[in-house]
């Protein structure tokens, strides 16, 4: 007997469907891992408004300030986990890791988040992730649309648009984008 809260494959695929229009919802390793990266900051902007919120509160009670800068510093330490693991399944490796955490020990950086990297990597979707995943995917892109942005023209829904999964429906080639990112761009554009 069913409780309202199975969701079928059909179900799932058109929830992504639904969240942005694209084929079944199959993510990548890279596509997980960049939205829970996106969800985890997102979710640590909102700690810091939080923080903000409590100072200006004549509510707030002895210790909340503290509470709530320690919650702060533990999301933003598995941001940094989150940030490592997208980056080395896009293909960094741990000397461009290293150099982004400022750090001239490649072996020691490499040490410290090799397990974590590893274990992300085992990780399989199963039963409503795939569902799961589309709606953090929809709550980041719907969340920075919100944020005034730097950069003229920042497309809606810009995480979204750069996925695995988004290769078919956007035109954007999986292949270059992926040299771009290694650093083999120019590279490849020059070997005939």
């Amino acid at each position: 007997m069913s409780n309202g809260s199975t969701t079928t494959g059909d179900e799932t695929s058109d929830a992504w469907k639904a969240v942005y229009g694209l084929p079944d919802g199959v993510f990548s390793a890279s596509d997980r891992a960049r939205i829970e990266l996106g969800w985890r900051a997102k979710m640590l902007g909102e700690a810091a408004v939080e923080l903000v919120r409590s100072l200006a509160s004549d509510q707030a009670s002895a210790g909340d300030c503290a509470k709530l800068a320690r919650d702060f510093v533990d999301r933003a330490s598995s941001l940094q986990d989150d940030a490592i693991v997208a980056e080395r399944i896009r293909g960094a490796s741990w000397a461009d890791i290293a150099r982004g955490l400022g750090q001239s020990d490649v072996d020691k950086v490499q040490a410290r988040w090799e397990a974590t990297v590893a274990a992300a990597l085992a990780r399989q979707p199963s039963g409503l992730q795939p569902l799961n995943t589309a709606r953090k995917l929809g709550w980041v892109d719907a969340w920075s649309d919100k944020l005034p942005h730097p950069v003229a023209g920042f497309p809606k829904g810009a995480l979204g648009r750069v996925l695995d999964a988004s290769e078919g429906s956007t035109g954007r080639d999986l292949a270059e984008a992926d040299r771009a990112f290694a650093g083999g761009l120019e590279l490849a554009t020059n070997v005939s």
